[in-house]
């Protein structure tokens, strides 16, 4: 890494640590006891004629809508700082501008099954080498491309 990048971090993090932050532990101790409220009821709670397993292990059950629902609100939050940082003139609008968009995609790929699909198509035509499938190969395809780009707003992450 060049010594430019590492001294952005370093202001990053120096940034960081002198803001004055809202306290959050009832927030986030508010989601945490809500999300797992919400996975127990998953196991008790069922579409008539499906096992346990459905909201666990297949798609559409209740941990898909839990994760695009958490998806989604990453991505209104996102959206929100978007706003704030174009009226402000700051320099994160591409952060939030660039995770609005992936947070939103991801929210409609967990719901409308890109993903899946395309797997399925290309499942017929191709084998998938080591991989259980193409879904799979395609989910890592994201993960790849996600890392270059948190990469080159490592800086500006680390200082919100």
């Amino acid at each position: 890494m060049d010594k430019g990048f590492m001294a952005r971090i370093k202001d990053a993090l120096a940034y960081r640590s002198a803001m004055q932050l809202p306290p959050i532990s009832l927030t986030v101790a508010s989601v945490v006891i809500g999300t797992i409220a919400y996975l127990a009821l998953a196991i008790v709670i069922r579409p008539t004629g499906t096992s346990r397993e459905f909201n666990f292990i297949q798609e559409g059950g209740a941990v898909t809508a839990l994760s695009a629902i958490f998806l989604a609100m990453a991505s209104a939050f996102a959206i929100g700082a978007l706003t704030i940082s174009i009226r402000a003139s700051d320099r994160a609008t591409w952060l939030w501008g660039v995770m609005a968009l992936g947070f939103g995609f991801l929210s409609m790929d967990e719901l409308l099954q890109f993903h899946e699909r395309v797997g399925k198509v290309l499942d017929h035509t191709a084998g998938s080498g080591p991989f259980r499938g193409w879904n799979d190969v395609i989910v890592i395809l994201y993960g790849l491309l996600a890392l270059p780009i948190a990469g080159a707003l490592l800086p500006t992450i680390l200082r919100y």
